[in-house]
């Protein structure tokens, strides 16, 4: 048993052992639930890990299928029977399809896991913002480095990191509403509050699905058009 099953089986030990606990009466019925509902999820847990190696190994497959492409990729006209641009684009977006599914899996495989390295993602791209803020006299990065933390995020830690992504995106948002209207010296309306958490928001859900979509890109790249001083 690897590390992923035993996060996720201690994980879930502790929440079944709450959730038992009100039939602490009966402490050998909680046993057998337990030791029952433990024993279903260790089988899923080692499905989800056979899945995942079947998954590396369609990436591995994939990579090396380009790798062979790529030799003639975008050297002939279209109507030639050398052109392989389409096979080369299907199976590009195969891979990015498979690539997203396995940081689904892993994501959900370690779920405490993955909610520490969103945490860690966030604090970075927090970090990163308010040396560009106090250090080098760059503002209005927000948006950018919020975004780029939710893409992050996703790309990643798959659909939990995604989920997580959201969560602290949105208690963060909260917590700029209410500072933005009771402990600043310059104190703004609730509405105006509110529409500048929407604008934080929209960047927020659009790093998410970028970072959804585009599971091989760089994050700084695909939130570029945020930065203040982008030229559209």
């Amino acid at each position: 048993m690897n590390s992923s099953s035993l996060n996720f089986r201690e994980s879930l030990n502790c929440l079944i052992v709450m959730a038992l606990g009100k039939f602490a009466i009966f402490p050998f019925s909680s046993f057998v639930i337990k030791e029952t509902l433990l024993s279903e999820v260790e089988t899923n847990v080692q499905d989800l890990e056979k899945d995942v190696l079947r998954v590396q190994n369609l990436i591995q497959d994939a990579n090396n299928t380009l790798e062979n492409l790529s030799e003639e990729y975008g050297k002939h006209l279209l109507w030639c029977e050398n052109n392989v641009d389409n096979d080369y684009a299907y199976m590009y977006a195969k891979r990015a399809e498979w690539q997203t599914l396995l940081h689904d899996v892993l994501g959900l495989l370690n779920p405490i896991g993955a909610f520490f390295n969103t945490l860690k993602i966030f604090v970075s791209n927090y970090i990163e913002l308010l040396y560009h803020a106090y250090h080098l006299k760059e503002f209005e990065m927000d948006k950018y480095y919020h975004s780029k933390a939710n893409c992050e995020a996703t790309q990643e830690m798959g659909i939990l990191g995604e989920k997580y992504a959201m969560f602290l995106s949105d208690q963060k948002e909260k917590f700029d509403q209410w500072h933005n209207m009771y402990a600043r010296s310059h104190k703004v309306t609730i509405e105006e509050a509110i529409a500048d958490s929407e604008r934080d928001q929209v960047a927020n859900r659009l790093g998410r699905e970028r970072g959804r979509k585009y599971p091989y890109c760089d994050c700084s790249i695909l939130m570029h058009d945020l930065l203040p001083d982008y030229k559209k």
